[in-house]
């Protein structure tokens, strides 16, 4: 989505190279500084964690990447998938 966002963005102008490559080279700063965070260690409540916080970036992302292009974002469809994850990560909390 970061790659979408710089194509639609730049109107193309910002070689993205392929498939992230030498992201740290074209990726916005505000892309770049949340990146670490959606790292998880090997626990359940970090994994929770980056999940979150990677889905916030997405959903920030696919938005961007929306308006710019002059689609409708599916907030509907988006909405339905938290839910979804939120309640996989609740029953799995309890599992322990």
């Amino acid at each position: 989505m970061v790659e979408a966002r710089v194509v639609a963005e730049s109107k193309g102008r910002v070689d993205t190279w392929h498939d992230g490559r030498f992201l740290e080279r074209w990726a916005p700063p505000d892309v770049l500084v949340r990146l670490p965070v959606t790292f998880a260690c090997f626990d359940r409540e970090d994994v929770a964690r980056a999940l979150d916080e990677t889905g916030r970036l997405f959903s920030e992302e696919a938005r961007r990447v929306s308006r710019e292009s002059g689609f409708t974002y599916p907030a509907d469809v988006e909405s339905s998938v938290v839910a979804q994850a939120s309640e996989i990560l609740r029953s799995t909390r309890s599992d322990r």
